[in-house]
């Protein structure tokens, strides 16, 4: 079987995150099971070489709608990870009367879904969502959550404190956050919260350009909060070894953003035996829940600030996520879930 994969081009491994890593390891698991994986290739004549099964779009944005209408024409079938974030309910409604107005950029969202042979949401969350929105039929859907390698653990947690940490001593816990420095991942209040508590904090990831006001109050609260408690920035570590000690080092991670769908360093930190403190989002209720994290308001310093101070007081892996992440939750569960729904489409 031979795939094509269909990022969100142009700017789909700028800046890398989680979606980057969806990507990329579905490709890499999906060819251990025998699966041939190809990019999306501008100078391939697929109309002429036919060297093509089935074509794997991962994204709902409206600019592949174009793209979506090219190859059906072709005659070629598709799938749609959606990657799509729950909007508000006005946003909702706005979906809804807008996808029906041509030329509109949600008009042609929506000749992208509805020309789909399967889709692939993250969570039931996501499919109910887009069910409901552009009227989507329910048995178009096969759930295929995001996920972690069940080997993503970090064995020397103590070289990410020395190399990066060395201010710290090495038995004072801290807390984690692995993301973009954004409005989205709500890092102001998180440093604000940690701040508050006295409680060490260590962000990882890139301010996002786009919002240089945002990212100067941020940067201006952990100078200011220098005084009293340890906040330290740094702005990249590369998906391997190293960050997976930065996870195993974390006595918590916290993901306090205002949409998550559920956030792949949630999984991978859990993973590695770190609490976890994440936001009272629908998506993340279904993967974490209560029952295997600490749930927050993220509209609310107080809330956050209570569940970091909870997470903190507690022991390591106090909910054992770390379990039910790597029974639910790896890279070789999602290839083998997305190869059904292919085989489901072609045969």
């Amino acid at each position: 079987m031979r795939i094509i994969f269909v990022p969100s081009f142009p700017f789909s491994f700028m800046p890398p995150g989680g979606g980057v890593i969806q990507v990329l390891k579905t490709k890499q698991y999906l060819e251990m099971l025998g699966a041939r994986v190809d990019f999306w290739n501008p100078e391939s004549n697929y109309a002429i070489s036919r060297k093509a099964d089935i074509f794997h779009i991962f994204s709902s944005d409206w600019p592949l709608g174009q793209l979506a209408t090219m190859l059906k024409r072709l005659g070629y079938p598709y799938v749609v990870s959606t990657i799509f974030y729950q909007p508000s309910w006005i946003k909702a409604l706005a979906h809804t009367i807008l996808s029906r107005v041509p030329l509109t950029q949600t008009a042609w969202r929506r000749i992208l879904l509805k020309q789909a042979d399967l889709f692939l949401p993250n969570s039931q969350v996501e499919a109910r969502q887009i069910r409901r929105i552009f009227g989507i039929d329910y048995n178009k859907f096969l759930i295929v959550p995001n996920a972690v390698d069940a080997d993503f653990i970090g064995k020397a947690p103590e070289d990410f404190r020395k190399e990066y940490l060395p201010e710290l001593p090495l038995t004072e816990p801290f807390i984690l956050s692995v993301g973009l420095i954004e409005k989205r991942k709500n890092t102001l209040v998180l440093v604000k919260a940690a701040s508050k508590l006295r409680i060490p904090l260590v962000l990882i990831g890139r301010p996002n350009p786009l919002e240089k006001e945002y990212i100067n109050h941020v940067f201006y609260e952990i100078e200011k909060s220098r005084e009293r408690s340890f906040i330290k920035h740094i702005t990249y570590i590369e998906h391997g070894p190293m960050l997976a000690n930065a996870f195993a080092a974390a006595h918590v991670h916290a993901l306090v953003s205002f949409n998550e769908t559920p956030g792949i360093v949630n999984l991978e930190a859990g993973l590695n035996g770190a609490n976890l403190v994440v936001s009272a989002l629908p998506t993340i209720l279904e993967y974490l829940g209560e029952r295997h994290a600490w749930i927050v308001d993220p509209n609310n310093i107080e809330s956050i600030a209570n569940g970091l101070y909870k997470a903190a007081s507690a022991p390591r892996n106090a909910k054992n996520s770390a379990k039910h992440i790597l029974e639910n939750f790896t890279w070789e569960k999602v290839a083998n879930k997305t190869l059904e729904g292919y085989k489901k489409i072609l045969t």
